[in-house]
């Protein structure tokens, strides 16, 4: 449905599209967090407690993290892991997934809670009806083509999150191969800044149905 409102470059609708786009992405990261939490080779129940026991979501994910490394690395979960206890690698390894957890996958998950409760372009203030953040600016759910990234990389984030939680040996051997995937999404978001990607894009879509009827040819009469 958004490629065919590109087609027809009718904005009401690609707008549309990616707000509702977007708002699957949200959804599919809680849905994501609560697979890797429940996946039978992974973390006990007592684990998975801790988990849930953070408030929000991103600090469910952010939770994830130090459960998973203080079990692999220090021999017990913990709700905070202990970075001194870590080997270079590890330490390394373990801030570069939470930098990407704040970074990457924080805009999502706080972007979708707005468009759940209709604030996608005004914003209330907590607990104040009628009383709308003054600083609170419009939503930019981007293009098809960054919406298309963010789902690649988000497919990588839990990927990697996966590994983590199952097996210390499956996480760093797949460690740099994970990264590289969010990495080439990054990039590939980097280099629509300017929107010159997604018109490409959306050129290559053709006409109104994608298609373009084929020529009628002369059939061959027998002799």
């Amino acid at each position: 449905m958004h490629k065919a409102a590109i087609r027809r470059n009718s904005a009401p609708e690609i707008r549309a599209m990616a707000e509702c786009q977007y708002l699957y992405l949200g959804i599919e990261a809680e849905a994501r967090l609560r697979k890797i939490v429940f996946d039978p080779t992974g973390l006990a129940e007592a684990e998975r407690i801790l988990v849930f026991a953070a408030h929000s979501q991103i600090d469910r994910w952010l939770r994830l993290v130090d459960v998973a490394f203080s079990k692999h690395y220090q021999g017990a979960a913990a709700v905070r892991v202990d970075e001194s206890a870590l080997t270079e690698v590890a330490s390394k390894r373990y801030n570069r997934i939470v930098t990407l957890l704040h970074e990457d996958l924080r805009p999502i998950i706080e972007n979708r809670n707005k468009i759940a409760h209709g604030q996608s372009e005004w914003q209330l203030k907590s607990g104040s009806d009628g009383k709308f953040k003054k600083e609170a600016a419009r939503i930019d759910f981007g293009d098809h083509w960054n919406l298309t990234n963010l789902r690649d990389a988000l497919e990588a984030i839990g990927e990697i999150m996966l590994a983590l939680v199952v097996s210390r040996p499956s996480f760093e051997r797949d460690f740099d191969r994970f990264f590289s995937s969010i990495q080439q999404a990054k990039n590939n978001l980097s280099a629509n800044h300017d929107g010159s990607e997604f018109r490409r894009f959306a050129r290559s879509l053709g006409p109104v149905g994608g298609w373009k009827k084929p020529p009628v040819t002369p059939s061959h009469r027998a002799n």
